[in-house]
């Protein structure tokens, strides 16, 4: 993804160059369409990751996000690479699919963390309870700087975001890891959401990955009937 930017930033400091200070008109099929396709994928396909296994890991529930991102990625890609300029002006569409996306599913995995850290606070305490609800805030202000760039580059066009786009695409996903390890090195060496083992390397994914070991007996019922709510590992060893 940070060669992809990369690229696009080369690139576009020769469209710089080469025709804004020239005076020249830049082409239309600017090619960082292409770059932010492909970026966009990879960074959809994590959030997608994130969604499934918050959602305790049912693949039925990313059925819809992972097919309504393979066609934005086909779309964009037939359309940007189209002869025919009617195709090319119809690639905001994938755009405006990739907005809904990032903004339902950065809603419906912060959903997911708020209610489970409102349930589990009458039997697991307040504090652990509270972590649920940082890590809430932290995918909410992750997500929404994305969302809010593209839906801004949708409805301005203007080239200062275009030229910018591929950059957010590329630091958004690692945004929340960062945040966290700002945090850790805050607090002299005490860990936030520390990972099993004693280790404190600061890798959301390990968190996330490990949603639905949990301790069932400790846990608050379902709203669908089933088993306990199911918690990351992390947070049930330090209970």
């Amino acid at each position: 993804m940070f060669s992809i930017s990369t690229a696009d930033m080369v690139i576009s400091v020769y469209y710089l160059f080469r025709y804004t200070l020239n005076n020249l008109v830049i082409p239309s099929r600017y090619p960082t369409i292409l770059f932010f396709i492909t970026n966009n994928a990879f960074a959809d396909a994590i959030l997608i990751y994130r969604f499934y296994t918050i959602w305790c890991r049912e693949k039925r529930y990313i059925l819809p996000p992972s097919v309504i991102l393979l066609c934005s990625s086909i779309f964009g890609y037939l359309f940007s690479n189209s002869p025919s300029d009617r195709l090319y002006k119809l690639v905001p569409v994938s755009m405006w699919m990739t907005f809904g996306l990032n903004a339902c599913l950065t809603l419906l995995i912060a959903g997911r963390l708020f209610w489970s850290g409102r349930n589990s606070s009458p039997i697991l305490g307040p504090d652990l309870s509270r972590r649920y609800f940082c890590l809430c805030a932290l995918i909410i202000d992750s997500g929404s700087i994305y969302s809010t760039y593209l839906l801004l580059d949708l409805i301005t066009h203007w080239t200062l975001l275009r030229a910018g786009l591929n950059q957010i695409v590329g630091m958004v996903p690692t945004l929340i890891i960062i945040r966290i390890s700002l945090r850790r090195a805050s607090l002299n060496g005490s860990t936030i959401l520390p990972r099993a083992g004693g280790s404190s390397t600061p890798v959301l994914d390990s968190i996330f990955s490990t949603v639905g070991t949990g301790a069932p007996n400790t846990a608050p019922q379902s709203p669908r009937g089933g088993g306990g709510e199911q918690l990351p590992h992390e947070l049930t060893e330090t209970a």
